[in-house]
């Protein structure tokens, strides 16, 4: 039955063309790295020139989207700093490239992928800030640190 299993998964790799990255656990399961990958945009308020990102407004549907997602599927993320309105006690990207790093630590351990990071921010300090935190973490976890600062004609503005 075991090599039944094995056979089947180097079928599928085959005509998948799908990486050696397949664990067979102790249960017989069998986890596929899936072949898309995705590329997250957090703005409030622009949208990206390319189409193929998906946009999230907010910390709340950033973390929806992440957890839904799974970092092993995302490929780019891209944050703004401010999002909504600066009188009311909002969320920034700061506060979800935290949230990003911290959920990684805890559930991946440095074991996956972790995403290439864009900020496209207006506020230079705002945007110095997710840099120098995603920087510090990407060098504590001995990984190049690769953080870029993108701007126009990167986004378009939604108003």
């Amino acid at each position: 039955m075991v090599q039944d299993w094995n056979i089947l998964i180097n079928i599928l790799m085959v005509l998948h063309q799908l990486p050696r990255f397949i664990k067979v656990q102790k249960n017989i399961h069998v986890k596929i790295n899936k072949l898309m990958r995705y590329k997250v945009y957090l703005d409030d308020e622009r949208t990206p020139n390319d189409k193929t990102w998906i946009v999230v407004r907010n910390y709340n549907q950033f973390i929806q989207k992440m957890s839904e997602l799974g970092f092993d599927n995302i490929d780019i993320i891209s944050f703004d700093h401010d999002l909504g309105d600066a009188t009311i006690e909002e969320k920034t990207g700061y506060d979800a490239a935290k949230w990003m790093v911290n959920e990684y630590l805890e559930c991946y351990d440095n074991t996956i992928h972790f995403p290439q990071v864009y900020v496209h921010s207006a506020n230079p300090i705002g945007s110095a800030n997710i840099i120098g935190y995603v920087n510090g973490f990407l060098k504590h976890i001995k990984k190049k640190q690769t953080v870029e600062l993108k701007i126009e004609p990167f986004t378009v503005k939604n108003k």
